[in-house]
């Protein structure tokens, strides 16, 4: 039942005869409750309604997200980043691995030269040749 029907049906059931007629029966007190649970009704309707729409909305979603992926392909695509992630990782490991070798190469270099060069200075010092 749309809203419209629903509220025109929920204010003819409140008109002032009706709350007479409901009072002759049982008082103030029962009017006053069935006004409530009318109410409390209209409003548990109407969020139906609204989660009704956004379940619509969600569904539409969750089809574009999985119309986004090549062929509605999830499983492939978390594969692929996956895969894309461990070759960044390997790529780094590498990279710093080339860093380390250099940079103890150049160390090694150094300690080489160093040692040559007072291996020259001792020779020279000693007259040896």
């Amino acid at each position: 039942m749309d809203n419209i029907k629903r509220t025109a049906t929920i204010h003819a059931l409140l008109t002032d005869k009706w709350k007479q007629e409901t009072a002759q029966l049982g008082g103030e007190a029962l009017v006053s409750a069935i006004v409530v649970l009318v109410e409390a009704q209209e409003s548990i309707l109407t969020r139906i309604e609204e989660m009704e729409t956004r379940q619509i909305e969600h569904q539409t979603l969750l089809g574009d997200i999985h119309n986004a992926f090549v062929d509605g392909d999830l499983e492939g695509h978390r594969r692929y980043h996956k895969t894309m992630i461990e070759l960044l990782e390997e790529r780094r490991r590498l990279t710093a691995a080339v860093k380390e070798k250099t940079v103890s190469g150049l160390i090694w270099v150094l300690v080489l030269a160093v040692g040559t060069a007072l291996w020259e200075e001792v020779k020279r010092k000693l007259g040896v040749k």
